[in-house]
């Protein structure tokens, strides 16, 4: 599971998700212009990706000792992007992609006259990354928003429109297949990935990737992969005979503990999907005393969380949930933890402690 969350983390860096090869803090104006307006005047402005061909950049609109509104909306869909009222600084961080076009409008101060000062920072022209297009674009700030089911809605789109988007379309979706436990399907993604071509500013990672593809492909059992899908289907007492059979042979195989953990935890899942907690609960221990690393204590103690939550005790699911965001878990799951924590009977037994 560890891998799981590199996987994750490494193809977000690459793709300038969590970090731009260029910091913020040295970004530079590309444009700026100072506005000078009426008590209540509006104004808009209009860009378009190919008067600012970056990934992203910051819209910063400074008036001083003055108030202003500043409305954003995004043309492609006309969604309303950003939206704050009586600020004198409005700095906005935009994702940015082929074929996007917006409108800034910026109302003065309702009370005088004054001057505004309106900057578009950008990395410098021969440090800026390559430009994505809309729709991945979108399925980058689902990930970073921990909406994994509108991503990959996303990210499939993506990859069926082919292009050059759709290599990294296909290594963002195996992120997700991997951090959901579907390793049959990353590894085919993965592989699609290389295949469809990676830009230039990924191309040095696929060493890397082809290491990680051999993990995802070599270290968890064929029998453990399907069984990963009859869960995935609510098919628990398939999955409870098919990881039992799996268990009965791990010894003659030399199993290590990570597999067994692997296995156990699965085990714990199927009589969890059948209603029958209380072998799931032995199931779940037993993958806590096999386990070799955080990411796979995390994972094991996020099950159990969900198991006390159903069992009705919300003070003992409370500590497990927290002890797997510990851990550190992947982004969908941390985000559906947090759910799951901010539910009132857990947080009434917290307070309570």
């Amino acid at each position: 599971m560890a891998r799981c969350i590199l996987i994750f983390v490494l193809i977000c860096l690459l793709a300038g998700v969590v970090s731009a090869q260029v910091p913020e803090g040295l970004w530079v104006p590309r444009a700026s212009e100072v506005y000078n307006l009426e008590p209540g005047e509006s104004m808009q402005i209009r860009i378009n990706h190919d008067d600012l061909p970056v990934r992203s950049w910051i819209l910063s609109i400074e008036g001083g000792l003055l108030l202003c509104d500043v409305n954003i909306l995004r043309l492609t869909n006309e969604s309303l992007f950003y939206q704050q009222h009586d600020e004198s600084l409005h700095r906005v961080r935009i994702p940015w992609g082929r074929d996007e076009a917006l409108v800034i409008t910026l109302t003065a101060d309702t009370r005088t006259a004054g001057s505004y000062t309106v900057k578009f920072l950008a990395p410098p022209v021969d440090q800026a990354e390559r430009s994505y297009g809309y729709t991945l674009n979108r399925a980058l700030e689902g990930l970073i928003a921990g909406d994994t089911a509108r991503a990959s809605s996303m990210l499939h789109d993506v990859i069926a429109a082919g292009g050059e988007d759709a290599g990294v379309g296909c290594l963002l979706l195996a992120s997700v297949m991997k951090n959901r436990g579907e390793v049959g399907k990353a590894a085919g993604l993965l592989d699609m990935a290389l295949a469809r071509g990676l830009p230039s500013d990924l191309e040095h990672v696929e060493q890397v990737l082809m290491e990680q593809l051999s993990v995802v492909r070599n270290r968890l059992s064929p029998d453990l992969i399907k069984v990963d899908r009859l869960l995935a289907e609510g098919n628990g007492r398939e999955a409870v005979y098919r990881t039992d059979v799996w268990l009965e042979a791990a010894e003659d195989r030399a199993c290590s503990r990570w597999e067994l953990c692997e296995g156990y935890r699965r085990l714990g899942h199927g009589w969890q999907l059948q209603g029958d907690l209380v072998r799931a609960q032995d199931s779940f221990d037993q993958a806590l005393r096999v386990a070799v690393d955080q990411g796979q204590k995390a994972l094991v103690y996020y099950r159990l969380g969900l198991l006390q939550y159903e069992w009705g005790n919300p003070d003992q699911a409370r500590r497990a949930l927290q002890a797997a965001q510990d851990m550190g878990l992947p982004p969908d799951l941390m985000k559906s933890t947090q759910e799951i924590l901010n539910q009132s009977d857990i947080l009434n037994q917290s307070q309570e402690d």
